[in-house]
């Protein structure tokens, strides 16, 4: 758990409160470089929200510039998203 990463998120100026609600869930999960890899039933679980809500939000967080999503694959198979 990277409490730097909490404060960060407590501290932006974000108007969407689900939005926010989800990058916290998120910054719970980040490593000291801010990088991790909950998966969307993970953040749903913790946030209560549906997945699919969760989802929309994180894509909303990445064009905003919140978040970037590195998409992996490992043997040309997708794997969990860091």
């Amino acid at each position: 758990m990277s409490y730097k990463a909490m404060d960060a998120v407590f501290d932006a100026d974000i108007k969407d409160g689900l939005a926010k609600y989800v990058l916290l869930a998120i910054a719970k999960h980040a490593d000291d470089q801010g990088e991790c890899y909950p998966s969307g039933e993970r953040l749903a679980k913790l946030t209560g929200l549906s997945r699919r809500t969760v989802l929309r939000k994180i894509d909303w967080l990445e064009k905003a510039g919140y978040v970037s999503i590195r998409r992996r694959t490992k043997d040309g198979k997708k794997t969990a998203n860091l």
